[in-house]
């Protein structure tokens, strides 16, 4: 089915990598940094993320991002992070190899302000013959599209052209600022809203002064007589912002801030995006405004660009009412109860969705997806720092999915944090209600009580420290690791590539190991990014013994909390001595 969002997006996508700093260094100084961290960023990705969040996950392609990404890890977790956040991708294209996803490389100061170097990468990749066939009815419910300049102006302005053809609402921030001449001619005219900050204001107009109220009004009138321009709306950070027409200007300040200043970077993209969520669920434009800047006043907040950004939920709770037009209908359509699971995958998952998919048949269940930030490494820390995370993710499921089992799906990320403490976070999470709860971990626990497995030989993907950590978690469940054996990677895009031949041999190696001595009751491939389905029934058929893995476990596990009838489907695997227990 073709995408129909409200909000359509078309720019940059980047990945920023922001060092944090006591001051900025002067030309040829050399100074220490305090942290460093990388960020999801780009601003056509965070008006369109910031706009994402307000509508909310369970409104999944509310909005829609037209850019492009590089074929490389930044750019497959550029689509993940938007498939998170509810963003519909479609028009999400990938430049070929080599050309790098964009990148940010951002200074922020200890007061907050921050200094941007912008390399573009696949972001001007996306043509202006492609921008110009976007289809006709992927605008047909859109109410506002916005545009930036972090992409080729060409492919900007077709696709401009293409929305205002639609009667979309075109909306431009002309960021980063370059002077009219640099630009294609009749570029502005396209524009329904021009939205600059004070500094493209003055570029824009040939450097005219942009200081006060004052003197944006004056700059913005002479934009709007030499243009084919309505309506120009200029963010200016503390104060506010300011809306000119022809006839009228309205400034609307901001509201005070309920904690001191910490990173301003993508403030304005957060402004942006938030108003155009606003004003497509029919918000007059002042007040607006108004919303956008206590959006963008929470993000400065806090550190980051796109995770800076506020949820619907944190707003006033009486905002609601401004949005919603109470409408009546009458319900004749009851669907049959189906067992309905949410799943809550890592954003580097390559294999348990389609596992999943695969597993429980359609006709008798239904599945919740969310993604949470996982980092491109696995050790101890990349996987404790997930807890911080899990909560937001499952609290993006739907609200009204009663839930027979809501399951977390990291073997390793389990042990370190520890179940219990998983459990919590997602039954905190949750928007809706849950009944059961489970991890690969348990379901792994649960697995050999039901067969009767007290030894077990061990396959992982992981670092020696997550290793010991999980034979850790193994022990404490009543279940001694007597042969491990790993592939040792850190990095979790190869995981997902360790091919069936790999995974037979190890186990075999594993096997031959322990003969002449304590042979150990069965063998756990654990990592849920494996690809373990495919090899169950012929290393069970080679070795004797039971094969178990993270996604068989936790499939099993998550449909033994159904209870109507529903079973997995035996065809994928083949025989397994745990679905036929």
């Amino acid at each position: 089915m073709s995408p129909t969002p409200s909000v359509i997006v078309c720019g940059s996508c980047n990945m920023d990598l922001i060092s944090y700093t006591p001051r900025f260094p002067k030309a040829g100084e050399t100074i220490t940094g305090s942290t460093f961290s990388e960020c999801f960023g780009g601003k056509g990705a965070n008006q369109c993320v910031a706009a994402s969040l307000l509508a909310g996950v369970s409104r999944q392609g509310y909005t829609s991002m037209v850019g492009c990404v590089g074929a490389d890890n930044y750019g497959r977790a550029t689509r993940s992070n938007f498939e998170a956040y509810g963003v519909d991708i479609t028009h999400l294209g990938t430049a070929p190899t080599p050309v790098s996803s964009g990148l940010a490389c951002i200074q922020v100061d200890e007061r907050g302000e921050n200094s941007i170097v912008i390399i573009p990468g696949a972001n001007y990749s996306l043509l202006p013959e492609t921008a110009a066939q976007l289809p006709k009815p992927f605008f047909a419910e859109a109410t506002h599209a916005l545009f930036q300049l972090e992409i080729e102006p060409g492919a900007t302005l077709k696709a401009m052209e293409a929305a205002k053809g639609e009667g979309v609402t075109t909306v431009l921030n002309p960021a980063p600022a370059r002077p009219l001449t640099e630009l294609p001619d009749g570029f502005l005219e396209f524009a329904d809203v021009l939205a600059p900050n004070q500094t493209e204001l003055s570029i824009l107009t040939n450097g005219l002064p942009t200081s006060t109220v004052e003197e944006c009004t004056a700059a913005s009138r002479e934009l709007l007589s030499a243009h084919n321009i309505t309506t120009i709306i200029v963010t200016m950070g503390a104060s506010g912002a300011l809306h000119v027409t022809a006839d009228k200007t309205s400034h609307v300040p901001s509201p005070p801030l309920s904690a001191p200043v910490v990173d301003t970077v993508g403030a304005g993209d957060c402004f942006l995006g938030s108003l155009a969520f606003f004003l497509s669920a029919g918000v007059p434009v002042l007040r607006a405004m108004e919303m956008a800047n206590k959006c963008a006043g929470i993000s400065v907040t806090r550190k980051g660009a796109q995770t800076s950004y506020p949820t619907f939920d944190e707003l006033p709770r009486e905002w609601a009412a401004e949005l919603i037009t109470p409408l009546k209908f009458e319900c004749t359509y009851i669907p049959t109860r189906k067992a309905t699971f949410g799943l809550i995958l890592l954003q580097a998952d390559e294999s348990l969705e389609e596992d999943a998919a695969l597993m429980f048949p359609k006709d008798t269940c239904k599945l919740h997806y969310a993604r949470v930030p996982s980092g491109l490494e696995v050790n101890n820390e990349t996987l404790m720092a997930m807890a911080d995370h899990i909560g937001s993710s499952a609290s993006r499921l739907p609200v009204a999915a009663s839930l027979d089992c809501l399951a977390y799906g990291c073997t390793s990320a389990s042990s370190v944090i520890g179940s219990d403490r998983v459990e919590a976070i997602l039954r905190e999470g949750a928007a809706g209600e849950v009944k059961d709860v489970t991890n690969p971990l348990v379901a792994a626990l649960a697995a050999f009580k039901k067969l009767g497995v007290t030894r077990v030989g061990l396959v992982t993907p992981y670092v020696m420290s997550v290793n010991r950590t999980l034979i850790k978690a193994f022990k404490e469940g009543g279940v001694t690791v007597t042969h491990a054996g790993s592939f040792e990677q850190a990095e979790e895009e190869k995981v997902a590539r360790i091919d069936a031949d790999s995974l037979i041999q190890a186990v075999t190696s594993l096997v031959d190991s322990a003969k002449g001595g304590d042979m150990f009751d069965a063998v756990f491939l654990s990592c849920t990014n494996l690809k373990t389905l495919p090899v169950i029934a012929e290393i069970e058929e080679q070795t004797g013994i039971p094969c178990l893995s993270s996604n068989l476990c936790l499939l099993w596990h998550m449909m033994e909390s159904a209870q109507n009838g529903a079973k997995l489907n035996l065809d994928v695997v083949g025989s397994s001595k745990l679905l036929q227990a």
